[in-house]
């Protein structure tokens, strides 16, 4: 009888302790990684694509998650500018998990941000032609808290991305102006997460 016991306490233990790590408290950026097969679709058409899931968002707090566009040229920032916003108020419903999506051609960026069942899309026309840039995303998880800015993608003029900024954790500014000055022109996709 002791040893049912033992073994129905440790049970109960295990099943507690492997539940709590399920529920993270945390915010956390998550990275889809593509396919094989739609990583050479991808590449056969020129695109660049990255696909993520934000989890556990806060459900007591009332958040916007913007994509930003920057452009720099000689370290001088030309453009600063929304592309895309996801907003969770009062006024909304509470979803604990959203889907982002962005898809980089020639001179376009195009997105999808959401949950399953109400997604937005839309794209943001370029001036710059980003298929003559080096260029990365952000290609693992994170966990964000409110307040976080990240870069999740770059492009520059360079033959390589050897001087870019590391892309996933809060914005350095003595990175970024190092890389600034090391490349003429420099591409980033800002997201912020912030309460509202």
């Amino acid at each position: 009888m002791q040893k049912i016991k033992i073994t129905v306490i440790m049970m109960a233990l295990v099943l507690l302790g492997g539940c709590q790590s399920l529920n993270s408290p945390y915010t956390e950026l998550v990275y889809e990684k593509l396919s094989e097969k739609e990583e050479y679709l991808l590449n056969l058409t020129g695109n660049k694509a990255s696909f993520y899931h934000i989890n556990n968002l806060p459900i007591d707090k009332d958040y916007e998650i913007l994509l930003t566009y920057e452009f720099y040229r000689n370290g001088e920032e030309i453009k600063k500018e929304i592309i895309t916003s996801l907003m969770n108020d009062h006024a909304s419903k509470k979803e604990e998990t959203k889907t982002l999506a962005i898809n980089i051609q020639e001179d376009k960026i195009r997105f999808l941000i959401g949950e399953e069942g109400a997604y937005a899309s839309g794209s943001y026309e370029l001036e710059e032609t980003l298929d003559q840039y080096s260029q990365s995303f952000f290609s693992s998880n994170i966990n964000l808290e409110i307040g976080t800015e990240i870069y999740i993608y770059q492009a520059n003029s360079a033959d390589s991305t050897r001087d870019n900024v590391t892309l996933g954790i809060p914005i350095n500014m003595d990175e970024l102006k190092r890389t600034l000055n090391a490349n003429d022109n420099n591409v980033f996709i800002k997201l912020t997460f912030k309460e509202i």
